[in-house]
Protein backbone atom coordinates (compact mmCIF):
# COMPACT_ATOMS: atom_id res chain seq x y z
CA UNK A 1 0.00 0.00 0.00
CA UNK A 2 3.03 2.50 -0.83
CA UNK A 3 0.67 4.52 -3.25
CA UNK A 4 -1.81 4.83 -0.33
CA UNK A 5 0.95 5.71 2.13
CA UNK A 6 2.47 8.73 -0.27
CA UNK A 7 -1.20 10.08 -1.01
CA UNK A 8 -1.73 9.90 2.96
CA UNK A 9 1.86 11.63 3.77
CA UNK A 10 0.70 14.24 0.41
CA UNK A 11 -2.41 15.03 2.90
CA UNK A 12 -4.55 13.32 -0.20
CA UNK A 13 -8.06 13.09 0.80
CA UNK A 14 -10.58 10.68 0.04
CA UNK A 15 -11.71 11.73 -3.10
CA UNK A 16 -7.98 11.58 -4.42
CA UNK A 17 -7.96 8.45 -3.02
CA UNK A 18 -11.20 7.18 -4.09
CA UNK A 19 -9.99 8.41 -7.81
CA UNK A 20 -6.79 5.83 -7.51
CA UNK A 21 -9.14 3.15 -6.15
CA UNK A 22 -11.38 3.39 -8.76
CA UNK A 23 -7.96 2.87 -11.45
CA UNK A 24 -7.33 -0.30 -10.03
CA UNK A 25 -10.57 -1.23 -10.34
CA UNK A 26 -10.56 -0.67 -13.53
CA UNK A 27 -7.52 -2.15 -14.24
CA UNK A 28 -9.33 -5.66 -12.71
CA UNK A 29 -7.03 -5.22 -9.28
CA UNK A 30 -10.08 -5.32 -7.42
CA UNK A 31 -8.69 -6.06 -4.43
CA UNK A 32 -6.07 -3.34 -4.11
CA UNK A 33 -9.25 -0.80 -4.83
CA UNK A 34 -10.89 -2.48 -2.09
CA UNK A 35 -8.15 -1.81 0.39
CA UNK A 36 -7.99 1.53 -0.56
CA UNK A 37 -11.38 2.59 -0.13
CA UNK A 38 -11.13 0.77 3.26
CA UNK A 39 -8.34 3.04 4.45
CA UNK A 40 -9.62 6.16 3.00
CA UNK A 41 -10.26 8.61 5.45
CA UNK A 42 -14.24 9.84 5.91
CA UNK A 43 -14.75 12.77 7.75
CA UNK A 44 -18.56 13.65 7.45
CA UNK A 45 -21.18 10.95 8.07
CA UNK A 46 -22.78 11.54 4.26
CA UNK A 47 -18.80 11.20 3.41
CA UNK A 48 -18.58 7.79 5.22
CA UNK A 49 -22.14 6.21 3.40
CA UNK A 50 -20.65 7.21 0.32
CA UNK A 51 -17.53 5.63 1.19
CA UNK A 52 -19.89 2.25 1.85
CA UNK A 53 -21.48 2.78 -1.19
CA UNK A 54 -17.66 2.89 -3.05
CA UNK A 55 -16.64 -0.35 -1.54
CA UNK A 56 -19.94 -1.71 -2.74
CA UNK A 57 -19.50 -1.27 -6.04
CA UNK A 58 -16.19 -2.99 -5.63
CA UNK A 59 -17.10 -5.85 -4.21
CA UNK A 60 -20.34 -6.75 -6.42
CA UNK A 61 -17.54 -6.68 -8.94
CA UNK A 62 -15.19 -8.47 -7.84
CA UNK A 63 -16.92 -10.88 -5.77
CA UNK A 64 -20.75 -10.62 -7.01
CA UNK A 65 -23.95 -9.02 -5.97
CA UNK A 66 -24.55 -11.14 -3.00
CA UNK A 67 -21.39 -10.40 -0.97
CA UNK A 68 -22.16 -7.04 -2.03
CA UNK A 69 -25.26 -6.52 -0.19
CA UNK A 70 -23.36 -8.31 2.73
CA UNK A 71 -20.95 -5.66 3.09
CA UNK A 72 -23.79 -3.19 2.59
CA UNK A 73 -25.97 -4.43 5.18
CA UNK A 74 -24.80 -2.54 8.40
CA UNK A 75 -25.44 0.45 6.54
CA UNK A 76 -29.44 -0.86 5.62
CA UNK A 77 -30.31 -0.24 9.47
CA UNK A 78 -33.40 1.83 10.32
CA UNK A 79 -31.18 4.84 11.86
CA UNK A 80 -28.84 4.89 8.00
CA UNK A 81 -31.25 3.69 5.55
CA UNK A 82 -33.04 6.96 4.61
CA UNK A 83 -29.67 8.81 4.02
CA UNK A 84 -28.15 5.83 2.34
CA UNK A 85 -30.82 5.76 0.30
CA UNK A 86 -30.03 9.28 -1.14
CA UNK A 87 -26.63 8.23 -1.73
CA UNK A 88 -27.63 5.18 -3.56
CA UNK A 89 -29.90 7.56 -5.53
CA UNK A 90 -27.34 9.66 -6.67
CA UNK A 91 -25.22 6.50 -7.93
CA UNK A 92 -28.26 5.25 -9.85
CA UNK A 93 -28.57 2.09 -7.66
CA UNK A 94 -32.19 2.11 -7.45
CA UNK A 95 -32.52 -1.56 -7.47
CA UNK A 96 -31.22 -1.23 -3.86
CA UNK A 97 -33.74 1.13 -3.15
CA UNK A 98 -36.33 -0.96 -4.57
CA UNK A 99 -35.60 -3.80 -2.49
CA UNK A 100 -34.62 -2.19 0.99
CA UNK A 101 -37.05 0.52 1.53
CA UNK A 102 -39.40 -2.55 2.47
CA UNK A 103 -42.03 -0.40 4.77
CA UNK A 104 -42.00 3.69 4.33
CA UNK A 105 -44.73 3.89 6.53
CA UNK A 106 -42.42 2.74 9.38
CA UNK A 107 -40.00 5.90 9.26
CA UNK A 108 -41.22 8.82 11.36
CA UNK A 109 -44.33 11.11 10.26
CA UNK A 110 -41.73 13.96 8.61
CA UNK A 111 -39.93 11.33 6.73
CA UNK A 112 -42.72 8.81 5.67
CA UNK A 113 -43.66 9.98 2.53
CA UNK A 114 -40.14 11.59 1.17
CA UNK A 115 -39.52 7.34 1.47
CA UNK A 116 -42.47 6.50 -0.36
CA UNK A 117 -41.47 8.85 -3.22
CA UNK A 118 -37.95 7.11 -3.25
CA UNK A 119 -39.24 3.93 -3.86
CA UNK A 120 -41.67 5.05 -6.03
CA UNK A 121 -39.10 6.37 -8.37
CA UNK A 122 -36.56 3.18 -7.81
CA UNK A 123 -39.38 1.61 -8.93
CA UNK A 124 -39.76 3.59 -12.28
CA UNK A 125 -36.00 3.56 -12.90
CA UNK A 126 -36.16 -0.20 -12.39
CA UNK A 127 -38.41 -0.79 -15.50
CA UNK A 128 -41.73 -1.00 -13.27
CA UNK A 129 -41.19 -4.97 -12.25
CA UNK A 130 -43.88 -6.75 -11.07
CA UNK A 131 -45.29 -7.03 -7.46
CA UNK A 132 -44.73 -3.54 -6.87
CA UNK A 133 -47.72 -1.48 -8.70
CA UNK A 134 -50.60 -2.15 -6.13
CA UNK A 135 -48.98 -0.92 -3.29
CA UNK A 136 -48.09 2.82 -4.85
CA UNK A 137 -51.52 2.55 -6.47
CA UNK A 138 -52.89 2.16 -2.94
CA UNK A 139 -50.53 4.47 -1.32
CA UNK A 140 -51.27 7.50 -3.95
CA UNK A 141 -55.00 6.95 -3.96
CA UNK A 142 -55.29 8.48 -0.58
CA UNK A 143 -54.48 12.44 0.05
CA UNK A 144 -52.13 13.93 2.00
CA UNK A 145 -51.29 17.62 2.61
CA UNK A 146 -47.55 16.44 2.42
CA UNK A 147 -46.14 18.08 -0.70
CA UNK A 148 -43.48 14.77 -1.41
CA UNK A 149 -46.89 12.62 -1.61
CA UNK A 150 -48.36 15.31 -4.45
CA UNK A 151 -45.01 14.40 -5.98
CA UNK A 152 -45.82 10.85 -6.38
CA UNK A 153 -49.45 11.76 -6.95
CA UNK A 154 -47.59 13.24 -9.99
CA UNK A 155 -45.09 10.55 -11.00
CA UNK A 156 -48.28 8.31 -10.44
CA UNK A 157 -50.59 10.31 -13.61
CA UNK A 158 -53.23 10.87 -11.06
CA UNK A 159 -52.47 14.61 -11.33
CA UNK A 160 -50.95 17.12 -13.62
CA UNK A 161 -47.91 19.44 -13.90
CA UNK A 162 -49.78 22.38 -13.46
CA UNK A 163 -51.74 20.97 -10.60
CA UNK A 164 -48.74 20.28 -9.31
CA UNK A 165 -47.23 23.60 -9.92
CA UNK A 166 -50.03 25.52 -8.45
CA UNK A 167 -49.09 23.75 -4.95
CA UNK A 168 -45.42 25.41 -4.92
CA UNK A 169 -45.08 27.48 -2.13
CA UNK A 170 -41.86 28.59 -0.92
CA UNK A 171 -38.20 28.28 -2.86
CA UNK A 172 -37.31 25.18 -1.39
CA UNK A 173 -40.16 23.50 -2.92
CA UNK A 174 -39.23 25.28 -6.46
CA UNK A 175 -35.76 23.82 -5.98
CA UNK A 176 -37.63 20.09 -5.41
CA UNK A 177 -40.26 20.01 -7.45
CA UNK A 178 -38.37 21.56 -10.41
CA UNK A 179 -35.73 18.27 -10.25
CA UNK A 180 -38.63 16.02 -9.78
CA UNK A 181 -40.26 17.01 -12.88
CA UNK A 182 -36.90 16.64 -14.64
CA UNK A 183 -36.42 13.33 -13.42
CA UNK A 184 -40.00 12.04 -14.41
CA UNK A 185 -38.99 13.30 -17.86
CA UNK A 186 -35.83 10.97 -17.76
CA UNK A 187 -37.57 8.36 -17.45
CA UNK A 188 -39.75 9.20 -20.56
CA UNK A 189 -36.68 9.45 -22.50
CA UNK A 190 -37.28 13.32 -22.96
CA UNK A 191 -34.18 14.30 -22.28
CA UNK A 192 -33.83 17.93 -22.88
CA UNK A 193 -36.98 18.28 -21.27
CA UNK A 194 -35.52 17.08 -17.97
CA UNK A 195 -32.31 19.36 -18.59
CA UNK A 196 -34.18 22.52 -18.59
CA UNK A 197 -36.17 21.05 -15.45
CA UNK A 198 -32.65 20.62 -13.96
CA UNK A 199 -31.51 23.89 -14.57
CA UNK A 200 -34.53 25.08 -13.12
CA UNK A 201 -33.89 23.27 -10.08
CA UNK A 202 -29.92 24.69 -10.01
CA UNK A 203 -30.95 28.10 -10.70
CA UNK A 204 -32.70 28.02 -7.44
CA UNK A 205 -29.19 28.12 -6.03
CA UNK A 206 -30.19 25.72 -2.52
CA UNK A 207 -27.44 24.05 -2.83
CA UNK A 208 -28.25 22.47 0.69
CA UNK A 209 -30.87 20.62 -0.99
CA UNK A 210 -30.38 17.10 -1.89
CA UNK A 211 -32.32 17.24 -5.29
CA UNK A 212 -29.70 20.22 -6.08
CA UNK A 213 -27.35 18.04 -5.89
CA UNK A 214 -28.96 14.92 -7.87
CA UNK A 215 -29.89 17.51 -10.59
CA UNK A 216 -25.80 19.18 -10.62
CA UNK A 217 -24.40 15.41 -10.73
CA UNK A 218 -27.08 14.46 -13.86
CA UNK A 219 -25.87 17.29 -15.45
CA UNK A 220 -22.17 17.12 -14.87
CA UNK A 221 -22.39 13.39 -16.75
CA UNK A 222 -24.42 14.76 -19.50
CA UNK A 223 -21.38 17.83 -20.09
CA UNK A 224 -18.88 15.39 -20.11
CA UNK A 225 -20.68 12.72 -22.14
CA UNK A 226 -22.53 14.56 -24.65
CA UNK A 227 -26.51 14.60 -26.19
CA UNK A 228 -25.57 11.22 -27.83
CA UNK A 229 -24.74 9.39 -24.73
CA UNK A 230 -28.10 9.94 -22.41
CA UNK A 231 -29.28 6.92 -20.53
CA UNK A 232 -32.53 6.60 -18.45
CA UNK A 233 -30.52 5.62 -15.63
CA UNK A 234 -27.74 7.38 -14.21
CA UNK A 235 -25.83 4.65 -13.61
CA UNK A 236 -25.68 3.93 -16.70
CA UNK A 237 -24.35 7.59 -17.41
CA UNK A 238 -21.51 7.18 -14.77
CA UNK A 239 -20.27 3.77 -16.06
CA UNK A 240 -20.15 4.90 -19.65
CA UNK A 241 -18.39 7.61 -18.76
CA UNK A 242 -15.92 5.80 -16.66
CA UNK A 243 -15.43 3.33 -19.74
CA UNK A 244 -14.19 6.05 -21.82
CA UNK A 245 -11.83 7.45 -19.92
CA UNK A 246 -8.05 7.08 -20.20
CA UNK A 247 -5.93 6.54 -18.42
CA UNK A 248 -2.79 7.09 -20.46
Amino acid sequence: MKAFDYMAAKGAGVWEISALAFRFDKEKRPEIAYRLLSKAPAGGHMQRLEKSVNIYKVVRKWKGEGKGREFLAPYFSPQLLGPQSMVLFKEGLFNLILTEVKDPDGYQQSHREFMWLLKLMAWQACGKPDGYLTEFTRHYDKGSPDHYHSIGRYMMGNISRLELLRLVKTPKQRCEFAYYIGFSERMKGNFPAAANWYQICLETGLSNNGEYHWASNEMFWWAHMGTKNRHKNVSDDINTYHDKLSWN
